[in-house]
């Protein structure tokens, strides 16, 4: 599990559980822990420090042009405003115009993987598509990929 998230010196991020040479360890493929356990102390002599979710969820569906609007009110307003579930942390909607179709992305932001199987159950990979959503998408990923986060660059704030 990540015991901690901190910056470094050079102000890069880092995840990790032990610190060698300065820098923490990648050790984010076993990020399962909350975002709670994310921050330590006292490894380095820094202000810096973030908590942020571990794993991202990324899944795709494609609408016809005159159905787009609807299914991105849908996303918006219920299959994702309505999911309470604990560790998720936010959601990205994207969306562009693909030939034919309208292709979106959504990337869900998660603390832990025990947060994703909160959200569709044991078989996390699954798609989680709404009947009411179904109606309206040409087509949509069965499963979805599941990344660990291992780092943030923030070029706005480095640049000030």
């Amino acid at each position: 599990m990540i015991r901690g998230v901190n910056a470094s010196q050079s102000g890069h991020w880092h995840c990790g559980q032990q610190p060698q040479n300065g820098i923490l360890t990648n050790d984010c493929e076993k990020a399962v822990g909350s975002v709670e356990s994310l921050v330590i102390s006292g490894l380095f002599s820094t202000e810096k420090k973030i908590a942020f979710a571990t794993i991202f969820r990324i899944w795709h569906g494609w609408t016809m042009p005159g159905n787009a609007a609807a299914y991105e009110r849908l996303a918006q307003e219920e299959a994702i405003a309505e999911k309470k579930i604990a560790g998720y942390r936010g959601i990205d909607l994207l969306r562009r115009r693909a030939g034919d179709e309208v292709e979106f992305v959504t990337i869900m932001r998660f603390d832990s993987l025990a947060n994703v199987k909160a959200f569709v159950g044991e078989d996390y990979e699954r798609s989680f598509v709404p009947p009411q959503a179904r109606a309206v998408l040409k087509r949509f990923d069965d499963r979805s990929q599941h990344y660990e986060h291992i780092r943030h660059i923030d070029y706005a704030d480095a640049q000030g």
